[in-house]
C-alpha cells in the first residue's frame, strides 16, 4: 500500500501543471537542438540515425535483427507488401481517409 501511495504521489507531482510545463519546455528545447544537429548530417547519416532510432523503439526480446539480418527482414516485408498490393489481397486507402478513420476511432473511445 505504501509503495502504491508513493508511486501515485510521484505520478501526481510529475503530471501537475506546475511540474509539467518546465519539463516540457526543457524536453522540447533538447529535441530542437538534436534536430538542428541531425539536419547537418548527410542523407546517408540521417538515414542511419533514423534506422537506429526506430530500432530503439522495438521491444528488446532478444530476437532483434541487426545489420544484414535486419536488411533482409525488411526486404522480405517490403516484397510481401508489394505482392499483396499487386494481387489485390489488400486494398490501399488514401492517407487522408486513413487519418480520418483513426481520428473517428479515437473520438469514439473518448467519454
Amino acid at each position: 500500500m505504501f509503495a502504491k501511495t508513493c508511486a501515485q504521489s510521484r505520478h501526481e507531482r510529475a503530471v501537475s501543471p506546475a511540474n509539467r510545463e518546465p519539463r516540457y519546455t526543457e524536453v522540447m528545447a533538447a529535441l530542437e537542438a538534436v534536430l538542428e544537429q541531425a539536419l547537418q548530417l548527410t542523407d546517408d547519416e540521417r538515414g542511419e540515425l533514423i534506422a537506429r532510432l526506430l530500432r530503439s523503439l522495438e521491444p528488446d526480446d532478444g530476437e532483434e535483427a541487426v545489420g544484414d539480418a535486419w536488411e533482409a527482414a525488411w526486404s522480405t516485408e517490403l516484397d510481401n507488401r508489394v505482392r499483396e498490393i499487386r494481387d489485390g489481397s489488400i486494398v490501399l486507402i488514401d492517407g487522408d481517409e486513413a487519418i480520418a478513420k483513426v481520428r473517428a476511432a479515437i473520438n469514439a473511445r473518448r467519454p
